[in-house]
């Protein structure tokens, strides 16, 4: 009984929130979990906050099991600001949102995963439960306040989640280090008290037989590029009775809606998870595009031309490259579409007859992404070495 109420719970939790997710998103998924499954380690690149709870609730929703899926979730999901930073049309409702309660009936379980850098409303929200509402000057040192704004000494550290100062306090990371004493002593002994128990938690999570997904590289993708598996992955293996991996793409050009694109599937090569993540990726418009415009720079083109690019690129693919359906049917229109979220985004500066790219392109979806073309273009190639590296060895 005890295991069944979880369970239940859970399942109750994702057939509330997956039509808000399938509305809000775009999402497609190929592959899924079998529903009798011993202990379960699955792992997926990291880019967005849909690569946890939508993934968990699609996940459990198409395969049900006789126990939840246990998602790792860095420690900063379950701090007030994170879902306002995600859903800026709802960010007045949410900047003060406490989430916890929500993400644990989801089944995310928090992990420490930041242990030297943080959002500054992070380290801010931390000294704030533990000290009151204390003075900027008095918490961070001279360099983080004058770099935040030139008259933020005398501010409180609840107005970091006002509307003026929201984004830019959750955007700006700070380094532990740029607290004062007696703060960033706390700070990291905290830190490392939550290390081993955490991880200690998640092995027993196997060890009972459970499901547990978690994103290794620790923290999002900035630059499209996959980051270093955390070590800790090497811990949690042993006691997994068999790997799944999650391949995520989002076509970030394409509608106004978000479209993320999930592959779930067994590592092609389990001596080489970061590979087997890559290569199975689904390859879309936005990659395609990005990469074509992020050589060409500030260079003018007409549509014909990027429609060409596009089709030439999807010749030269890999054989095992995953294409996207829609763009494989029809890549003119999906070039086509690209474009026109381009220029939504302000990135590209249409002139007589032409355009071009005009700056570096930020995406709303992606606040860590300084440039989202050059992103994409990271992304795509990633995904090409992935897939000639696997099919190297296999011949």
């Amino acid at each position: 009984m005890n295991r069944r109420l979880p369970i239940c719970f859970q399942t109750l939790v994702c057939l509330l929130i997956w039509p808000y997710y399938a509305t809000v998103n775009r999402m497609r998924i190929w592959g899924r979990l079998p529903s009798h499954r011993g202990s379960t380690l699955i792992i997926c690149n990291h880019e967005h906050d849909n690569d946890n709870t939508p993934v968990v609730a699609a996940m459990q929703l198409a395969a049900p099991s006789s126990r939840p899926i246990y998602c790792a979730a860095g420690r900063r999901m379950f701090e007030p600001g994170f879902m306002g930073m995600r859903l800026p049309l709802l960010r007045p409702l949410l900047r003060r949102f406490d989430p916890t309660k929500l993400f644990l009936a989801l089944g995310l379980v928090p992990i420490e995963n930041e242990i030297r850098t943080r959002a500054m409303a992070s380290l801010a929200w931390w000294v704030y439960l533990r000290h009151g509402d204390l003075l900027l000057g008095e918490v961070f040192d001279e360099e983080v306040v004058s770099r935040f704004d030139s008259d933020a000494a005398q501010l409180r550290l609840r107005r970091l989640f006002s509307r003026r100062w929201f984004e830019r306090a959750n955007t700006m990371r700070v380094s532990i280090k740029n607290l004062r004493e007696p703060y960033r002593g706390e700070v990291l002994s905290e830190t490392r008290a939550h290390l081993e128990p955490d991880y200690r938690r998640f092995e027993q999570l196997l060890a009972d037989g459970n499901t547990l997904y978690l994103t290794p590289e620790g923290h999002y993708s900035s630059d499209g590029r996959l980051g270093r598996l955390q070590t800790a992955l090497m811990r949690f293996i042993p006691f997994a009775q068999q790997i799944f991996v999650i391949s995520i793409s989002y076509d970030v050009f394409v509608g106004r809606r978000l479209s993320g694109l999930f592959r779930i599937m067994r590592p092609l090569d389990p001596d080489d998870l970061p590979s087997s993540i890559c290569a199975p990726r689904a390859v879309t418009v936005s990659q395609l595009l990005g990469a074509w415009l992020f050589e060409r720079g500030q260079t003018p083109f007409v549509i014909g031309d990027a429609e060409e690019a596009v089709r030439s690129r999807l010749v030269s693919l890999p054989p095992s490259a995953f294409v996207d359906p829609e763009l494989r049917r029809d890549p003119a229109r999906l070039t086509r579409a690209a474009l026109d979220g381009l220029r939504r985004l302000g990135a590209l500066e249409t002139r007589t007859g032409s355009m071009s790219l005009a700056r570096a392109c930020r995406h709303p979806q992606f606040p860590l992404v300084d440039d989202m073309v050059a992103f994409q273009a990271r992304f795509f190639d990633e995904t090409i070495a992935a897939l000639t590296q696997l099919a190297g060895r296999r011949s």
